[in-house]
């Protein structure tokens, strides 16, 4: 409860769970604030899985477990459920307008 997840298409491109798959067998744990405030302690990790794909680059699966938190501290990283449903104005990483706004 409390973070939207997309049901179609991509998460935010500031989760994790995307550094993860640039990091194979590396985890990585942090807190992130959604727009309403809520924050999560997340943590993600990618491994291979199965064999290389094309031109012998590996297959990587991603992970990343996500946990409602009331931890204090300014250490949460701002993030969205996904760009088309996020509120937040003047995000770098935006790849698709607000659909809501």
């Amino acid at each position: 409860p409390g973070i939207a997840a997309p049901r179609f298409g991509a998460g935010c491109p500031l989760w994790p769970l995307y550094r993860a798959l640039a990091r194979p067998l590396s985890p990585e744990t942090t807190m992130l604030e959604m727009p309403d405030g809520s924050r999560f302690t997340v943590w993600a990790i990618s491994h291979p899985a199965g064999p290389p794909g094309a031109a012998g680059h590996p297959r990587l699966q991603a992970t990343m477990l996500i946990r409602p938190t009331d931890a204090p501290g300014d250490a949460a990283e701002p993030v969205g459920p996904a760009c088309a449903l996020c509120p937040r104005e003047g995000c770098a990483a935006r790849r698709a307008p607000n659909q809501l706004a």
